[in-house]
């Protein structure tokens, strides 16, 4: 699929040494390595955020293996994509669901994964699972920090 893999497989590709991570910078900036590429989130309104979203490849990489991504980027993580669109619809669903008269009363469970996360042996901050819910109490941890500061 990819052509010649022994690209890859040199010890100086950045590519693949960060192939298997995904994460997020305060506040709107994602990394997610494995599609090859980052994003940031804008906030348009309740109920609606816009996303803009790069694909990344290295510089020095060959031209049909830089083509072969550019094509997969498109057709499924672009913004016409396959498996964007497919988010997309999950995402959406999910807040109309959290939005029923059902969900006033009821408390919801934020535990998944607590307490799990650690130090990146690598990278600033704490990781967690990719099955968990470390990222959002960090991202509200980190928002709601600030607003007690005030501005500065």
């Amino acid at each position: 699929m990819l052509g010649n893999l022994n690209y890859w497989m040199q010890p100086d590709c950045q590519v693949r040494k960060t192939a298997e991570s995904s994460y997020s910078v305060f506040p709107n900036l994602s990394f997610l390595w494995p599609n090859m590429s980052l994003r940031t989130s804008h906030p348009r309104g309740p109920g609606q955020t816009e996303f803009w979203s790069w694909f990344v490849i290295e510089k020095n990489a060959p031209d049909h293996i830089k083509e072969k991504l550019r094509l997969n980027y498109t057709m499924m993580f672009g913004p016409g994509g396959l498996l964007e669109g497919e988010d997309s619809e999950a995402w959406s669903q999910q807040y109309t669901g959290s939005n029923i008269d059902f969900t006033d009363d009821r408390t919801f469970y934020y535990g998944l994964g607590l307490g799990e996360a650690a130090p990146h042996p690598e990278l600033p901050g704490s990781v967690g699972n990719c099955f968990d819910e470390h990222y959002a109490r960090e991202f509200y941890l980190q928002w709601r920090n600030r607003l007690e500061q005030g501005e500065k």
